[in-house]
């Protein structure tokens, strides 16, 4: 068990999984009545002070850490986004980054789960010379080809059409909250979002 302010740090473990051997650096680090996770600069938090097992969350897809990273509280863009970020940010930089974009930029619009995709796009291929057509045209055939995935998948990338309520009217989002719909429907959108970045990022 850890308790508040306890840091575990198991620093280069090196384990054999299927014949493969993998070279992993682990933290814990709780908080008051937080504990955060951090696996190869993934956090999750959870509301209580005590984690489940370091072995078990490391071999998880990373799909379903994003999953649980949603769970913990963070918001359907931030589990995306910093998931798959590693490759470009710090995990708590892409945290602040996409703390805004969930619930559809808390207007019902484009779903935090496409538009933390859409930044993991962005972070790879995204231009920083005005006359870099080649990464513009890439970025622009990566974000259609998500949407086309994601629409195929749900139907439609608006919170309000995902969830069947606007969460920018308070009424609709009280109802949203009794059916629990943030914790039935979101997940799923989460991990498609996941693996279909991954597939088209070769993540």
């Amino acid at each position: 068990m850890f308790y508040n302010n306890q840091v575990c740090d198991n620093r280069r473990n090196n384990q054999e999984a299927g014949g493969i051997k993998r070279e992993t650096k682990d933290y814990f680090e709780i908080h008051t009545h937080k504990a955060v996770f951090i696996s190869s600069g993934i956090y999750i938090v959870s509301k209580v002070a005590l984690f489940a097992s370091v072995r078990e969350t490391l071999f998880m897809k990373k799909s379903d850490v994003a999953v649980q990273c949603l769970a913990s509280g963070f918001n359907c863009a931030q589990a995306v986004f910093a998931t798959y970020s590693e490759f470009g940010l710090k995990p708590e930089i892409a945290l602040k980054i996409a703390g805004g974009f969930g619930g559809g930029m808390g207007i019902s619009e484009t779903c935090g789960a496409v538009t933390g995709a859409f930044m993991l796009i962005g972070l790879k291929y995204g231009n920083v010379n005005v006359d870099d057509m080649v990464n513009k045209r890439k970025t622009k055939l990566l974000i259609t080809e998500f949407t086309r995935r994601f629409i195929e998948l749900n139907n439609s990338v608006k919170c309000k059409e995902l969830l069947a309520y606007d969460i920018s009217i308070p009424e609709e989002m009280s109802i949203v909250r009794e059916k629990k719909l943030f914790s039935t429907i979101c997940p799923k959108l989460v991990k498609d979002s996941s693996e279909i970045i991954e597939e088209l990022l070769e993540l």
